[in-house]
């Protein structure tokens, strides 16, 4: 600031404890956005809720975000970053069941059901792929919605549930 380097020109002593004084202040308010200068002096932040901006703009943000991540190769390496931190090896089954007979069963049937396109009522997926799907979703279109089906037991399935 030019009354800092002024004051530290004509009395050093002083100069130097007004820098000190300012280096303090800019620890206490450690967030980039919170801090003053010439990289944040057009920044204008709405006041309002992500509730309110979402309701008057949230068609425009989410064909903007499909678009990046159609034309844009930095979008889609996003997308691909985001899905893939977000599932990892995706959720596996682990039994708590004391009998290992049991947990074999257990094992058995997420295999059977949930390691083949049977959970999928469409058919087009395993539940790895239904994951991948939500969260690939879910970044570029804000929600995904998943529905549990039930089904009969007759219907053949290892289980009777599809998603």
């Amino acid at each position: 600031m030019w009354l800092d380097e002024l004051i530290a020109y004509f009395d050093p002593k002083r100069g130097l404890q007004r820098h000190a004084a300012r280096m303090k202040m800019e620890l206490i308010r450690s967030y980039d956005g919170a801090k003053t200068g010439r990289r944040t002096e057009n920044w204008r932040a709405a006041g309002s809720s992500a509730n309110a901006e979402i309701a008057s703009a949230g068609g425009r943000l989410r064909e903007r975000a499909s678009d990046l991540v159609r034309n844009n190769p930095h979008g889609k390496k996003a997308k691909r970053t985001f899905h893939v931190n977000v599932v990892g090896a995706g959720i596996t089954p682990r039994s708590k069941a004391k009998s290992p007979r049991l947990q074999k069963q257990i094992t058995a049937a997420w295999k059977e059901h949930f390691e083949s396109l049977q959970c999928d009522a469409d058919g087009r997926f395993d539940f790895y792929g239904v994951e991948n799907l939500v969260a690939k979703t879910m970044y570029e279109r804000g929600e995904a919605l998943v529905r549990f089906r039930d089904r009969r037991p007759g219907d053949g399935l290892a289980l009777p549930m599809q998603l």
